[in-house]
């Protein structure tokens, strides 16, 4: 008879195996369990991917990998652009420096066949082109174009974008040696992973002394000032043109005896000008009536809508216009929603809580809404502006407001200065297509940033 062995003594090894197996097991759910909430809720960037991006938002899950940028990442937008929620494990993207160098001017582009933000702008020093993929917060501006040394010092830059919203275009103005206004239009590269030159590069007249592009980019109109010396006296006055995303040839639309016009264009085509906002003298709103489009320019005239009143300056789109003026109780705002383009008395105007100038507020396309950035204090300049704020004498610290275009009701949204850890004085403002990010400049050093307001309305409960 086989003595039969224990049952310990015939199953050891295997019992040894779990028991080991199970030990490594509860050790290691220990270790990602409590080491990883400490690690999680002590970073302040990280890195993310693209596929983590919500459908409900731009709320990212954020992976514990350092990227290589981190640093200057961090420099770059001065640990603002995250803040957290749920103990850590979620953060949403806020307030971040896109570029820490002047910026001429930008572009948002939204394309249509890839869940995609697009931020393309022109360093004024180098005028060079860069992009940045806004749908990755932690993403770095790549440059575009090779730095030409026939186009530095840029001032003013806008971009035209195609049918599909993907840019195309690029336009840059700068002074040349004798102090001409020179203007170019180029074609952006269609290879973007390596830096190349601008491609068909065309001269526009000199002296273009306003630009207006639409708020979709895809039309433009430009004013010429030109002069001219009719037996030995001379005289001066502009010309008109038009430009659309197909970029044939610039149509001219109007001949004007005066040179000092704000322009205006919206996504429909409609133009609108105004005479120069100035404290001190009267001006008026005008609609460029198009009587018989791209044939006979002279037949276009210009329909007064609104006006006399000093420091107006306008804010327009489809349905609705905001107003500046400058008051004998100095510098109010006001807003019509039932604008759609005719002409309107100040009785059709309600005035807003807020107090800022026009140019720099911007209308959400398709949404109801505008943000406007307003200065906390107008202090002693009110009664001069907006002059003194053109003329770098009135600096601001401003607000974001938010309005509704319905009641015109505003609520104060975001604090910039504070948020931004630096003065801020904001203008040349755009709400990306998709109404979920503000782009901004920063006045006191043209540097360019962005904002999440649809994060920062989802964590206000807005």
């Amino acid at each position: 008879m086989i003595e039969e062995k224990p049952f310990l003594q015939i199953h050891k090894k295997e019992i040894i195996v779990s028991l080991i197996s199970a030990i490594i097991f509860f050790i290691t759910i220990y270790f990602l369990f409590f080491y990883n909430k400490s690690s999680t809720n002590s970073i302040t960037n990280t890195s993310t991917n693209s596929s983590y991006i919500s459908k409900f938002g731009n709320l990212f899950l954020f992976s514990n990998n350092k990227i290589s940028n981190i640093d200057e990442i961090n420099n770059q937008n001065n640990n603002q652009n995250s803040s957290s929620t749920n103990s850590g494990e979620f953060y949403f993207e806020g307030l971040i420096k896109v570029w820490d160098k002047p910026v001429a001017g930008y572009n948002i582009s939204n394309n249509k066949n890839y869940i995609q933000t697009v931020l393309s702008f022109v360093d004024s020093n180098t005028g060079t082109i860069y992009q940045k993929d806004l749908s990755i917060p932690t993403s770095t501006a790549s440059q575009i174009t090779l730095s030409d040394q026939n186009y530095l010092n840029i001032y003013k830059a806008y971009f035209i974008n195609d049918n599909n919203g993907i840019v195309k275009k690029v336009i840059m103005q700068y002074l040349n040696s004798n102090k001409v206004i020179k203007t170019i239009i180029a074609t952006m590269p269609t290879y973007f992973n390596t830096p190349a030159k601008l491609e068909n590069i065309i001269s526009l007249p000199d002296n273009i002394t306003n630009i207006s592009i639409s708020p979709d980019n895809k039309k433009l109109i430009y004013l010429v000032s030109k002069q001219t010396n009719i037996g030995g006296e001379k005289d001066v006055y502009s010309d008109w043109y038009f430009i659309d995303n197909s970029f044939v040839n610039p149509n001219q639309v109007f001949s004007s005896p005066l040179t000092i016009w704000n322009l205006s264009i919206t996504n429909a085509g409609d133009i609108y000008a105004s005479e120069i906002d100035t404290a001190f003298e009267l001006n008026s709103l005008y609609k460029l009536n198009i009587v018989k489009e791209n044939n006979n320019y002279l037949s276009n005239n210009l329909v007064k809508l609104y006006g006399e009143h000093t420091g107006l300056s306008f804010l327009i789109n489809q349905n609705n216009i905001l107003v500046s003026a400058n008051t004998g109780s100095g510098i109010k705002t006001y807003l019509s929603n039932l604008f759609f383009g005719n002409k309107f008395e100040d009785n059709n105007l309600k005035e807003l809580d807020i107090k800022t100038l026009a140019k720099k507020c911007v209308f959400a396309d398709n949404k109801n809404f505008i943000l406007c950035a307003a200065p906390k204090d107008l202090g002693s300049y009110d009664s001069g502006l907006p002059d003194a704020w053109y003329q770098g004498v009135a600096n601001f610290s401003d607000d974001i407001y938010f309005l509704n275009t319905f009641n015109g009701d505003s609520n104060n949204f975001y604090s910039l200065s504070e948020n931004a850890g630096t003065s801020f004085d904001a203008f040349n403002l755009k709400i990306s297509s998709n109404g979920e990010r503000l782009i901004l400049i920063n006045k006191y050093d043209r540097n360019l940033w962005s904002l999440n307001i649809e994060n920062l309305l989802k964590n206000t409960g807005e």
